[in-house]
């Protein structure tokens, strides 16, 4: 009939009949392909428009059952917006294949519409079986839209109908109680499928589930029983090797390393190259890592796992003990570790910060030679993230061994390569307190003077800048730069700062004998003492203006007292080498006016 040209109208619909029948037929032997051809061949006729919608639909279905997914919904598609679509016999069918068709697209509420409508459709005509398909699949769409209430509902329409995947249904329905957190029932009906379909091919997943759900639930140990009779029952299953994992991981995170060892031999044994296996392999060097056995995981790693271990990850490994001491506070066992390291290594990666934790560790122990080889071993070493630090702290170690020579040099080195504010503060402080040490007096004033040009100095900071300065102009006699420092210091809320400045600032008045102001000052200290040191102390100042002044008894007297009511060896010990002082001059004096007051007689000579 295809070789009659023209054909009229009708000779047009019969043909367009006779190719959807003949593609019927190729259809119901299973020759898909060939059936095709005849769909599109009778779409492309199109003298009735129903016979269109209903060829659009059976090529639709074809392409499905060929996987051919992206035709199938292109067939459907059309059908669905061909006028005569909802009067054919294939409508309710179209609804059903185009859910499919959304559910693998992952279009879950498109898929949701056209299961519902479908189930909708009331018709005699469609088996049970498929309703409770249509069911099933209408809440695989809502749980992965996560309605799971709903999928909850219609899964059980297909569990009550004994719809023959109602073993699915009860699963599905028990994953949908875990998602929601009702986790006792998600057990009864991951249970229920051994009560009631013992035979499934879902019974081992549901039993994998079980332990799953357990584990969850932090329920250790029913988690390790149900993982272990998974296992027994079901030795060839996929889930074996997650299983494993599992349980080692349990048996790992409850501190039974043996046990853990166990499983992980097993899982590394029959499943290399597995996701599984090279976490496993992680766990296993954790556990010999904090067992300090690193010698002992590279040989298990080469005999049980088949894996060679580069000299880079044994480098690694062995780094990773000896830091995990350093993390761990065990400075002890961490300096063995690290030095075993660098022995071991001596060019390994990690040489940079296995120096800085042997620095650290041995600045904690205050053991403080070898803290500062190791932090010269780091300073030596271009620039890196550790220089700014050991470059401090080599400054201090050698200010506390008294080389001030050599804390100079750090600290000059740290001011030029700091990126820290804090940093360069501190190495500022410590020029200062070198220069301090060694009495260099030019170079105290210089280095005072660039601490305090620091945007960020704090007030503490500033005030020790400036007693070094008023202590190295009055060594210097300088006493005109010494007092303005002092003068500042006198308002400070240190006590020794403001106590020494008050003393000197009367002390200066006192060498320039200004015995006046010089008493002024210190009655004004005594009305306000800044602590018993500097009160006693400004008391020995009064008793040698007092001697100044001839007046030697007050001298004596103001002596006495510091004597005899202040408790520091050092003060008292002055004021008892000045009041001696001065009854020996006393004493001196009166054996010199004796000696001026006797008469000398002269003696007759007898003629």
């Amino acid at each position: 009939m295809e070789k009659i040209e023209p054909k009229n109208a009708d000779m047009n619909r019969a043909y367009q009949r006779l190719l959807i029948n003949r593609g019927i037929e190729l259809f119901n032997e299973r020759n898909l392909q060939e059936a095709s051809k005849y769909f599109v061949e009778a779409v492309k006729v199109n003298a009735d428009v129903q016979k269109t919608a209903d060829a659009l639909y059976l090529n639709g279905e074809a392409q499905y059952r060929l996987d051919n997914f992206k035709s199938a919904k292109t067939a459907l598609d059309k059908f669905f917006k061909n006028s005569k679509s909802r009067t054919s016999p294939y409508y309710r069918q179209a609804l059903y294949t185009s859910g499919y068709l959304c559910i693998r697209n992952g279009q879950y509420a498109n898929g949701a519409d056209a299961f519902a409508r479908f189930i909708g459709m009331n018709s005699p005509a469609v088996e049970n079986q498929q309703i409770c398909d249509a069911y099933n699949r209408l809440a695989d769409c809502q749980y992965g839209q996560k309605d799971f209430e709903n999928a909850i509902a219609n899964y059980n329409y297909s569990i009550s109908h004994n719809g023959k995947d109602a073993d699915y249904a009860t699963y599905q329905k028990a994953l949908c109680y875990g998602a929601i957190g009702k986790n006792e029932d998600k057990l009864t009906y991951l249970n229920y499928i051994f009560e009631h379909f013992d035979k499934s091919p879902l019974a081992s997943k549901a039993l994998f589930e079980i332990a799953n759900t357990y584990l969850v639930c932090d329920n250790n140990e029913m988690a390790l029983l149900y993982y272990g009779n998974f296992i027994k029952q079901y030795p060839k299953s996929s889930y074996v090797k997650e299983a494993l994992l599992d349980m080692g991981l349990i048996y790992y995170n409850t501190d039974r390393n043996d046990k853990a060892l166990e499983c992980f031999d097993q899982l590394l044994a029959n499943y290399q190259g597995t996701e599984e296996a090279k976490d496993a392999l992680v766990t296993v060097k954790n556990i010999y890592i904090a067992q300090n056995r690193v010698d002992e995981y590279f040989n298990y790693v080469q005999n049980r796992a088949k894996i060679t271990v580069s000299s880079s990850e044994q480098d690694s490994v062995t780094f990773s003990v000896a830091a995990n001491r350093y993390y761990e506070g065990d400075y002890e066992n961490a300096i063995t570790s690290l030095d075993s390291y660098l022995k071991k290594f001596p060019n390994g990666m990690y040489t940079l910060k296995a120096h800085y934790y042997l620095a650290d560790c041995w600045q904690r122990k205050v053991v403080l030679e070898p803290a500062l080889s190791h932090y010269e071993s780091v300073i030596s070493r271009n620039v890196n993230q550790y220089t700014e630090s050991s470059l401090l702290n080599a400054g201090m170690i050698a200010y506390l061994m008294g080389n001030y020579t050599k804390a100079l040099e750090y600290y000059v080195q740290l001011v030029s390569l700091a990126e820290k504010d804090n940093s360069r503060l501190e190495g500022r402080m410590g020029l200062l307190r070198c220069w301090n040490k060694l009495d260099s007096h030019n170079e105290i004033i210089a280095s005072a003077n660039e601490l305090l040009k620091e945007s960020k100095i704090t007030d503490e900071q500033k005030e020790e800048a400036w007693v070094s300065k008023a202590r190295s102009y009055y060594k210097n006699q300088v006493y005109d730069s010494a007092e303005v420092m002092y003068r500042q210091l006198a308002r400070s809320a240190n006590g020794e700062y403001s106590g020494e400045a008050v003393y000197t600032l009367a002390e200066m008045q006192y060498l320039r004998k200004d015995y006046t102001g010089a008493e002024q000052s210190i009655e004004a200290i005594v009305a306000n003492p800044p602590n018993d040191y500097w009160l006693a102390k400004t008391f020995i100042l009064w008793a040698d203006i007092f001697r100044a002044q001839g007046n030697t008894l007050q001298a004596k007297q103001t002596l006495q007292s510091i004597i005899d009511n202040y408790d520091g060896e050092e003060l008292v010990t002055i004021a008892i080498q000045k009041r001696n002082d001065i009854l020996a001059a006393e004493s001196n004096a009166s054996q010199r006016d004796n000696e001026s007051d006797e008469l000398e007689i002269e003696i007759p000579f007898e003629e």
